[in-house]
């Protein structure tokens, strides 16, 4: 890199360039890279660096379809993933197949056209077009980034005896709902919810006749809030059975974390060439919105 005065800067008005491209940025890597941009000492790199926003500017302005680059960075999961026995959040594994799929889709825009875009092909050519990561993280999570029913058969059976659990709470609520509300001992809210659970609105000088645990009550004191008998035991197993749900998540997320390690040369690649596509593409939007 040339070391410039800051005068040099200051007539070049560089530093009001550095805050255009900045606002183009996706990840704080592209951006720490422009916040700290100086001028280049070798004109190779320069050129090639201008024929990188050149091939990505004349595809933009030729109007094919390319992928967006959108995506969040992979450090937080390149830093866990050797440690050992560790688990990825749920959030990492969607953040790690967007990448892949990214990645997947630049290697499908760029096959056979090599010669067209000669220095933006360069960046992708010894990455492999794989759909291993993505499979693998697709068996556990739904379309909606959560946890499948069935990402392990244990699991299926907690959420079967969750549900029938659930049913049954509410069935029972629902019969001592309108018990009480036949006999006038309910206020006018009927229910309230505390902690995920039903309870009955009771008009508090009828509190001692029906059979359940009080909850609270409202500010007046006028109502009390009970979570009847007949669902008290229900909700006290659909809380145990939630618990055993999440410890089974935990061993399902754990087990595709080691699934994730075997491929963690890729995943860093990932986000090299992800961090270069942002910074080029960062330069490009730039000469489009300055043009």
């Amino acid at each position: 890199m040339l070391n410039c005065d800051k005068q040099t800067y200051k007539d070049l008005e560089f530093d009001v360039i550095i805050k255009w491209m900045e606002e183009y940025c996706v990840g704080p890597t592209a951006l720490n890279i422009v916040k700290n941009l100086k001028p280049v000492d070798s004109r190779e790199r320069l050129i090639k660096y201008l024929e990188q926003t050149n091939e990505l500017l004349s595809i933009r302005t030729e109007g094919e379809t390319f992928p967006r680059i959108e995506f969040e960075e992979l450090t937080n999961e390149i830093r866990m993933l050797p440690v050992k026995n560790a688990s990825l959040p749920l959030e990492s594994f969607q953040h790690i197949k967007s990448a892949s799929t990214l990645v997947n889709s630049l290697i499908y825009f760029f096959n056979k056209r090599e010669e067209e875009y000669p220095q933006l092909y360069s960046l992708l050519e010894n990455l492999p077009f794989t759909k291993e990561i993505i499979n693998a993280i697709d068996e556990v999570l739904d379309k909606k980034g959560g946890i499948k029913d069935d990402a392990s058969p244990k699991l299926f059976e907690i959420r079967q005896r969750i549900l029938s659990a659930q049913r049954q709470s509410n069935n029972n609520f629902d019969r001592e709902l309108r018990k009480w509300l036949k006999k006038g001992y309910l206020s006018d809210t009927k229910e309230a919810f505390f902690d995920n659970k039903r309870q009955l609105a009771v008009i508090s000088s009828y509190k001692r006749t029906i059979p359940g645990h009080v909850t609270g009550s409202s500010k007046s004191g006028g109502v009390t809030y009970i979570e009847p008998e007949s669902t008290f035991h229900l909700n006290n197993e659909i809380e145990q059975l939630q618990d055993d749900e999440r410890s089974e998540i935990f061993l399902i997320l754990k087990e595709l974390t080691s699934k994730m390690v075997v491929h963690l040369p890729l995943i860093r690649e990932y986000q090299n060439v992800l961090t270069k596509f942002d910074f080029i593409n960062a330069k490009c939007r730039l000469a489009l919105n300055t043009a």
